[in-house]
Order: C-alpha cells, then structure tokens, then sequence
C-alpha cells in the first residue's frame, strides 16, 4: 500500500499565507485520511493559500474533487486567494477537466505561485472576440468559428464545442476516422484476464501494472492517463458495486496490439447499472457540495473510447479504449 504525505505551514510570522503540501498518491485506499488533513488544514486561518502538488503521483477523482470543492468554498464563502502549483501533467489534466484553471490559477513552480499571491488582484480575464481560428483536436487542421457553440470539422467531422471563453472541448470521434481505425487494427491481439478480490488495497498494484505493460506502446503521460481510466473503473466497482465488500470479485479483460490498448472491467454487482451518474462535463455546483460523482467523466477524458453495457445481474461491464498514435498521424 502506497502512503500519502501530507503537511501545512506558514510561510511568515503574519500567517498570511499558509502553505498545503500534498505527496504520494490519493486513492480509494488513502482519500478518507485526505479528507480528514483538509479539514483540519482549512481550519486553520490564513487570507492566502498555497497548494503545493510537487510530490503527488496520482489522486483519483474522489481525492481531486476533495481538493477542488475545499479550494471553491474556501475562496466564494471566506475569500481566500488560492492558488495551485507544481503539478505533474496527469494531474494538470485532471485540474483542468474541473474547470478549476477557470477559478484558482496554477504555476509550474513555488517561486511563481508566492509571486502570484504576493501581488495586487488582477482584473477578471475578459471574454474571447469572435470570430476565431482554432485547430481541431483531432486532425490538426485550422477551422474558423463565428460565435460560440457546436461545430463539425470540415476534414474529419469531429465535433468540438467552443464556449465564450474561446476554449475548444471534443465532443466525439470522428466517424470515419474511427473506422478507418477500426478496420486498421492489426489481427495479432494478445489477451489478459484477471480476477480480482474488491479489495482496495489493490489499486496501487493495478495502476503500477497499467504503466509497465504499457511501456512499449505509450509514452508516460499517457500511461498516467490510462492508469488512472482504469483505477477509477476498479474503485466504482469496489466502491458502489460491490460496498466495499472483500468477497466480490472484479474481472479485467485486456486486449493489446500495436494498434490499441482495451480493458474491459465488469463487477459483481445487482442492480447497480441504474445508479450510473451520465454526465458529459463537471458541474462546479456538484462539486462544491459534495466533491464526487466525477468519475465517469474522467474516465472518458483519458481514454479514445468508453462504453458501458449492464450484465447479466444489472451489474456494470465498462470497456475502456486507447489507440496507439503514430508519428504520421
């Protein structure tokens, strides 16, 4: 089992402005004993707040929403300054897929950070001048978008959503992209499967396998992503299907070629598919009350392709898909 570190300090006489460092990983097997260090960290007062993400590996969806709803709290209802700092990449995604670079800047150092709390507020950012030119995240090519809303690319047909700010999200895959993919898939797949206990002391275990089977495939960053698609997967079995309960066992199904990475992960449970919460983007009001019911969407963020499909006993079958991206492509 892998531990987290955890500390708060000040950083002068004043208590102006306290520092929260974070190390390790945030799982399901750690995210109670966070949740408890953030309370009391909060407790203590400060106009100012630093978050220092340095040293943290990974944290999972509970554990981001953690930090997330304390920092959208603590800045609405005590006015706080926060600010975030030294994130790793996978980490980075996970901050902006809550939308929080909209709300708590990051900086890639402390330096920065103490910087950015030490100066006078800024005016807010204001709104994007349409029309703008920006690239589709799928075949790179520039597209013009009057105003913002839906638009289809006129290369691929990937649909983008470009909000007022001037940010462009993917909505989906390109169709014929996809089965230009599909029917591309090399033939020689090697298949896993693995049975688990619902055990979430496993996890750590999982994620480290996750990123040394892939070694040869997919470069870090992507490795991180996948492992945390899958980590989340396991922790909604272990979590909501199955309550935690040891005897319930988790089935993983891998299928790898030199073209994609799948997992299948199917719990145990009854009657638990209608639970599923179905959203498409992080909702911050959600996410100030409770910080959970994320997860879902960051699975989809990390991997090309996810489906579900209830088995046989109205459990959960999620099958998660990442291709292998070639320099050519």
């Amino acid at each position: 089992m892998k531990k987290i570190q955890m500390e708060f300090n000040y950083l002068s006489q004043t208590k102006e402005i306290g520092i929260i460092k974070v190390g390790g990983e945030i799982d399901l097997n750690t995210v109670v004993e966070f949740s408890e260090f953030m309370e009391q960290a909060l407790a203590n007062p400060c106009q100012k707040l630093l978050i220092d993400l340095q040293n943290l590996a990974y944290a999972n969806s509970s554990g981001f929403g953690i930090l997330a709803s304390a920092a959208l709290v603590e800045q609405e209802k005590n006015g706080k300054k926060i600010v975030f700092c030294n994130m790793q990449p996978v980490i980075s995604k996970v901050y902006n897929i809550f939308g929080m670079d909209q709300v708590c800047p990051q900086y890639t150092s402390l330096e920065q950070a103490m910087a950015a709390l030490q100066c006078p507020e800024k005016k807010p950012q204001e709104k994007a001048t349409f029309p703008l030119i920006r690239t589709c995240t799928e075949c790179q090519k520039p597209s013009n978008f009057p105003k913002a809303g839906h638009y289809k690319c006129p290369y691929c047909n990937t649909i983008h959503y470009l909000d007022e700010d001037g940010n462009l999200q993917q909505i989906n895959r390109s169709k014929k992209k996809k089965a230009a993919k599909e029917k591309s898939l090399a033939t020689n797949i090697d298949e896993v499967d693995i049975t688990l206990p619902s055990d979430k002391q496993h996890l750590s275990k999982l994620r480290d396998f996750i990123f040394s089977f892939l070694v040869d495939l997919f470069n870090e960053e992507e490795r991180s992503r996948m492992a945390m698609a899958v980590d989340e997967a396991c922790a909604n079995a272990i979590e909501h299907a199955h309550g935690e309960d040891r005897s319930k066992k988790i089935h993983l199904h891998i299928e790898v070629s030199q073209k994609k990475f799948s997992m299948t992960v199917t719990d145990s449970g009854v009657n638990t598919f209608k639970n599923i919460v179905h959203r498409d983007q992080v909702n911050q009001d959600i996410l100030k009350e409770t910080g959970r019911g994320m997860g879902l969407i960051l699975i989809k963020q990390m991997m090309d392709e996810v489906s579900l499909k209830p088995t046989d006993t109205w459990g959960t079958s999620i099958t998660m898909t990442k291709y292998v991206k070639k320099d050519e492509e």
